[in-house]
C-alpha cells in the first residue's frame, strides 16, 4: 500500500479545506497543469491546461508557460516570474493568494532500450521478455545462444541498438552441466562484445540467468574487462513454468527513473515539489493511484489502463493480491496475457473502445490527468482523494 494512503487519517481536515494546490507534469507528448481548490471545504479541479511539447523547448521552460496560460485563464497567478517557479510566495496573499502545495511528475522520456541476450528464445528468453514488459522498456535486440556466436556481430549489434541495458537470462535454478557450460560461453561471448564498445556507449550489464552461475557472472565479465560491473537479480525462469518478473522489472524502472533524472531540466522541477514529496513519473503515480483507490473502494481487485501516446500501462492491484502488477503495451494493442486479468474497471485517457466495450460499472478519467493529480497525494491525501471522487473518476 502507499505511502500517501496509509497517512490519510492523520492528515488534519484543514488540508482539505483551505489550501491551493498545483499539480505539475512534464512528458514525451507535452506538459500539463492541475489548479485545485476548496470550494465549500471539499478540494475541486478548477482548471488544467495541456501543451504540446515545443521543439528544443526545456522542459522547465514549457511548464513556466503552461502554467502562465492556465493562470491567465482563471484570473489568478500561477508563475513566479522573479523566482522562475511556481507562484507560492506572495507579498498580499490575500489580493494575490500563492499556492501552497505543489507535485511533479516527469516521465520525459523514451523507454529503457534492453538488449537481450538469452540461452533459449522459448523458454529464458520468454521469461525475459515478460518481465521486461513489466517495465518502462522496449527490447532493441535480442541474441540467442549459439556456439558459432560471433563477438564482432554481436558487438555490431549493440552499437547500433544504442542499448541503454544488456540483460543475460538462462538456465534453471538446478541446470546441469551443459546448461552451465552453455550459460558461462554466452556470458563471456556478450562480455566481449560489450568490452569492444567505446565506454561512453557501454549499456548497464544485468545477469538474470540461473543461481548456479550467479556467483561467477559477474567474475566472467570482469575476466574480460576489468571495467565491467554486473547486477544480479532473481533468475527470471528458475524452474520449468516458474517465471520471476519483479526483480528485473525492478531494477529496468529503477534505470528509467535514473535516466529520467539526467534530463535537462529536472533537478529545477524536482526542487518544484512541495517536501515531504517528491518527483515521481506518470507511471508511478498512476499505480500508487490505483492502489489508493481500490483500498478506497474495498475492492478485492481492480484492472486499470493508463493510455499514453508512448504506450498503455496496465495495472492489476486490489485487497486480493500483494502491491501491484504491471504490463506496459504498445498504443492500440491487447496482448493475450490480459485474457488472464479481471476485467478494466479503470481507465485513464480514451477509452479503447476497439478493445474494451465500456461497461456501466467502471471508472473513466476522460481527461487523463488522475495520475498528475494523484502525485499530490504524498503531501495532500484528502485533496488527491476529492478530486478523483468529485471531478475525475466518473462512473458508468
Amino acid at each position: 500500500m502507499s505511502t500517501f494512503l496509509r497517512s490519510i487519517p492523520d492528515i488534519a481536515d484543514s488540508s482539505a479545506s483551505t489550501q491551493r494546490l498545483l499539480a505539475l507534469s512534464a512528458e514525451v507528448a507535452g506538459t500539463r497543469a492541475c489548479l485545485i481548490e476548496p470550494v465549500d471545504g471539499v478540494h475541486r479541479l478548477i482548471g488544467w491546461l495541456n501543451l504540446a511539447r515545443s521543439g528544443e523547448v526545456t522542459m522547465p521552460l514549457q511548464v513556466a508557460e503552461t502554467c502562465r496560460r492556465l493562470g491567465q485563464r482563471l484570473g489568478c497567478a500561477l508563475w513566479d516570474e522573479e523566482l522562475n517557479m511556481p507562484f507560492m510566495r506572495s507579498i498580499n496573499p490575500v489580493r494575490f493568494p500563492p499556492v501552497q502545495l505543489a507535485s511533479t511528475t516527469i516521465s520525459a522520456r523514451a523507454p529503457v532500450r534492453v538488449f537481450l541476450g538469452v540461452l533459449t528464445a522459448d523458454l529464458s528468453g520468454a521469461a525475459a521478455r515478460a518481465a521486461i514488459a513489466a517495465s518502462p522498456a522496449t527490447i532493441v535486440g535480442e541474441v540467442v545462444f549459439d556456439i558459432e556466436l560471433e563477438v564482432n556481430a554481436v558487438a555490431t549489434m549493440l552499437l547500433n541498438s544504442q542499448a541503454d541495458v544488456l540483460v543475460v537470462a538462462g538456465g534453471y535454478d538446478r541446470a546441469d552441466d551443459d546448461a552451465i557450460s552453455a550459460m558461462q560461453t554466452l556470458a563471456r561471448t556478450m562480455a566481449q562484445a560489450v568490452a569492444r564498445l567505446p565506454r561512453s556507449q557501454r549499456p548497464v550489464l544485468i545477469y538474470a540467468g540461473s543461481v548456479a552461475l550467479a556467483e561467477r557472472a559477474p567474475l566472467i565479465f570482469r575476466a574480460v574487462d576489468a571495467t565491467l560491473a554486473v547486477e544480479v537479480v532473481e533468475n527470471v525462469l528458475p524452474a520449468p513454468d516458474i517465471t520471476h518478473r519483479a526483480a528485473l522489472a525492478r531494477v529496468l524502472s529503477y534505470q528509467y527513473w535514473r535516466l529520467t533524472q539526467r534530463v535537462i531540466g529536472f533537478k529545477e522541477m524536482a526542487r518544484w515539489a512541495t517536501s515531504p514529496g517528491q518527483p515521481v513519473t506518470v507511471e508511478t503515480s498512476f499505480m500508487q493511484m490505483m492502489q489508493a483507490w481500490a483500498y478506497h473502494q474495498s475492492l478485492p481487485y481492480l484492472h486499470g489502463l493508463y493510455c499514453s501516446p508512448l504506450w498503455w500501462l496496465h495495472v492489476w492491484t486490489g485487497s486480493a493480491r500483494q502491491g501491484a502488477q504491471l504490463l506496459f503495451t504498445d498504443p492500440g494493442s491487447r496482448p493475450e496475457s490480459l485474457d488472464r486479468w479481471p476485467p478494466l474497471g479503470l481507465v485513464s485517457g480514451d477509452w479503447p473502445t476497439d478493445f474494451w466495450p465500456r461497461p456501466a460499472n467502471a471508472w473513466w478519467d476522460r481527461r487523463g490527468l488522475a495520475p498528475v493529480v494523484a502525485a499530490l497525494g504524498q503531501v495532500a491525501p484528502r485533496a488527491m482523494m476529492d478530486v478523483l471522487e468529485n471531478d475525475l473518476l466518473v462512473m458508468g
